[in-house]
């Protein structure tokens, strides 16, 4: 009688063991990120960007629209410096002093700058943009400057995000300057541009078909030079013409 008493006391125990334990969930254990060293506080933040060059007493020049600024292909500023997250261009576009204050203010009100840092990666806008008055008659030359631009390619890292965080602790403001920026963006960390690049070179060995758009264009198949764009003798229909 005592022997059954006891087990029936030590299943009790082991039920009220398990329900005390049944919400407990199991996450995973963060990394270490001890050892990444963060610059002095006062330049955490992103810095506010002129919206016009200093052209030092010089009449500014007007330039063309030069869409080939545009075009193609980023091919220096199109990696993380410090291999952790940022907002990438996936096409070409005129960046304006308006989209550069929006991800200033939107990053220095989330981030936390004790643990995290932002930095540019785009140049302070230097290229004028002209434009005339609206209902105003054609000719009489070209039309005063307007205001001025930063061009960016695709693949352009716009701005680079560090320090000890997580990719979710600031996946949401990114996510959310991307859908406002003018540009298709894409929040992304170094483990995604890791990704996409190994993704590009599977396919690319998998591919068993011969004809490839690159190939038509090398070969002139089907008299293609006739209708392509000369840009897609660069680039073979990759990028968008802007």
């Amino acid at each position: 009688m005592l022997t059954t008493l006891t087990t029936k006391f030590r299943l009790n125990v082991c039920l009220l063991t398990l329900n005390s334990i049944r919400g407990r969930k199991w996450w995973p254990i963060p990394p270490d990120l001890r050892h990444i060293e963060l610059p002095p506080e006062h330049e955490r933040q992103l810095i506010a960007l002129e919206p016009t060059p200093d052209w030092h007493g010089v009449r500014p020049r007007k330039f063309t629209k030069q869409r080939h600024d545009i075009m193609g292909p980023e091919v220096v500023n199109n990696q993380l410096i410090h291999r952790q997250y940022g907002i990438i261009a996936l096409t070409g576009y005129h960046i304006t002093i308006n989209h550069i204050n929006l991800i200033r203010t939107v990053i220095n009100k989330h981030m936390d700058i004790n643990k995290a840092f932002a930095i540019w990666r785009i140049e302070a806008p230097w290229k004028p943009i002209s434009k005339r008055s609206q209902g105003k008659r054609m000719g009489g030359g070209k039309a005063a400057i307007h205001h001025y631009a930063t061009p960016i390619r695709a693949g352009q890292v716009i701005v680079e995000i560090g320090g000890r965080i997580e990719f979710d602790e600031c996946y949401y403001y990114l996510e959310s300057i991307s859908k406002r920026l003018p540009c298709d963006a894409y929040p992304v960390s170094q483990e995604i541009l890791d990704h996409w690049d190994k993704e590009e070179e599977e396919l690319k060995q998998k591919n068993i078909n011969p004809i490839s758009f690159e190939r038509v264009v090398k070969l002139n198949l089907q008299g293609s030079h006739q209708w392509i764009k000369p840009y897609d003798k660069l680039w073979y229909g990759k990028y968008t013409s802007g």
